[in-house]
């Protein structure tokens, strides 16, 4: 499998912030991160996911991490600049961080009333007009209510037909010489079922490769519909009217959920296609376990990010932190 983001032996760490760690409605803020991540170790910066319209997502108790269980828990709607901004903000900071050897990579989603068919591959196009090389389409959320609004569930992740045309109409946009994610929801329950018609679509997109070009899957992402409790016992979220306290679970407790579906994908996958995991990725030692023992491409993570920053780290040093926890790995197996 090749590795397309540069790594242990560019002296880089194979981790990125996965889509949502970089996101907001202050692009002051966005950009001060975006330029901390590109100085550190990390292998790649990632940022969004933004949408067509943009907007501040949802209200109330939209995020919480409990230190007991692991579990991260989030609710929040994908806040973001919009897509207008996003695009010149994409063109004024992608210099800056490629003079630091590594890509900036846009994440880009349907927003909530937005038409998927429409606006994923007009972002797509924004994104590459805009220089960007390397972007991902998230096809992970946002979500939608289901079951009489009970539950909730990705808006395309699991519809593999309208995804597959959409990404069919993205690729026409892109033209050659791109690098593609597919930000993917985690296959999981009933929906392992979909990982084998989800590998073979993608892996008849890198057999037909353009010069230049790359399939990419991020695989899982927060697994939706789930209610969490804070360390009081208390529910963790308070979303909008409905007060439900649903909201997509990840953190270090999902760890292994990730790992089985990273195992899965890469064991049908074809081997020309690139894999990214997330969700549990929390230090050096994780990172090793899924790109050097697991053979991922790249690492990601967004809660030991966040929670760090709580603590007064940037993001800059938590990844310096998890650099040096990965390399004295290496270094003790030499």
């Amino acid at each position: 499998m090749p590795k397309r983001f540069k790594g242990f032996d560019e002296g880089l760490l194979p981790f990125s912030p996965a889509a949502g760690a970089i996101n907001g409605l202050s692009e002051e803020e966005i950009t001060a991160k975006i330029i901390d991540v590109a100085k550190s170790p990390a292998a790649a910066v990632k940022w969004g996911s933004t949408t067509m319209e943009g907007g501040p997502g949802n209200t109330g108790t939209t995020y919480y991490h409990n230190a007991i269980t692991g579990i991260t828990v989030n609710a929040m709607g994908l806040p973001n600049i919009g897509h207008i901004r996003a695009v010149r903000l994409q063109s004024r900071l992608q210099p800056q961080v490629e003079a630091e050897g590594k890509p900036l990579i846009p994440s880009f989603s349907p927003g909530k009333g937005e038409n998927p068919l429409e606006v994923l591959p007009a972002m797509a196009y924004g994104f590459v007009e805009a220089g960007a090389t390397e972007i991902e389409v998230n096809y992970s959320c946002p979500n939608k209510p289901v079951d009489g609004g009970g539950s909730y569930e990705p808006v395309l992740g699991y519809d593999l037909d309208t995804m597959f045309e959409i990404d069919e109409e993205i690729m026409k946009e892109i033209g050659p010489g791109i690098s593609l994610t597919r930000k993917l929801p985690p296959y999981v329950g009933d929906k392992r079922i979909l990982i084998p018609e989800v590998a073979v679509y993608f892996s008849s997109k890198a057999e037909q490769i353009r010069q230049n070009d790359a399939v990419i899957l991020g695989v899982s992402n927060t697994i939706g519909s789930q209610r969490a409790l804070t360390e009081m016992g208390d529910p963790a979220l308070s979303v909008g009217e409905n007060k439900d306290n649903l909201g997509g679970a990840s953190g270090r407790a999902f760890a292994e959920m990730s790992v089985d579906g990273l195992k899965s994908m890469i064991r049908i996958v074809h081997d020309s296609v690139g894999i990214v995991s997330s969700i549990g990725v929390d230090s050096g030692e994780e990172v090793y376990r899924r790109v050097d023992f697991e053979e991922a491409d790249l690492a990601e993570g967004v809660t030991v990010l966040w929670e760090n920053e709580r603590r007064g780290k940037k993001f800059g040093q938590t990844i310096t932190e998890m650099a040096e926890q990965y390399y004295r790995i290496h270094q003790e197996g030499a």
